[in-house]
């Protein structure tokens, strides 16, 4: 009997050493989800205001592209089609580069909430 109750003894600390465990590992998780809620929803350095800076931005490049096909023509009226190919070419990888991180990002963070929980 008193070996019964030693191993049970035993077992029970050794449960409650990874309960012990387990907590810890569950408030560093929390700790990290908030730091990525802060990452993400920021009003001054978060993810969605840069995505809502980068729209600005890209609507303000727009308009100055506009701008300029306008008062960029040749003789006879023909646009400078090299110039326009080459600033949409460069703004189609902007749009990517926005949306890739944007996808990485949603990703990373469905995975740690809903795989890692």
């Amino acid at each position: 009997m008193p070996d019964t109750n030693t191993e049970l003894a035993v077992v029970i600390s050794e449960l409650n050493n990874k309960i012990g465990t387990l907590i810890e590992k569950q408030e560093e998780m929390a700790e990290n989800i908030n730091k990525i809620k802060e990452a993400i929803y920021d009003p001054q350095q978060g993810l969605f205001s840069r995505l809502r800076d980068i729209e600005i931005w890209k609507s303000n490049l727009m308009e100055s592209i506009q701008e300029r096909l306008t008062y960029h023509t040749i003789k006879e009226g023909e646009l400078r089609m090299t110039q326009v190919e080459g600033t949409v070419t460069a703004i189609k990888k902007i749009q990517w580069l926005v949306i890739g991180a944007a996808v990485t990002t949603i990703t990373a963070l469905m995975i740690k909430h809903f795989v890692l929980i």
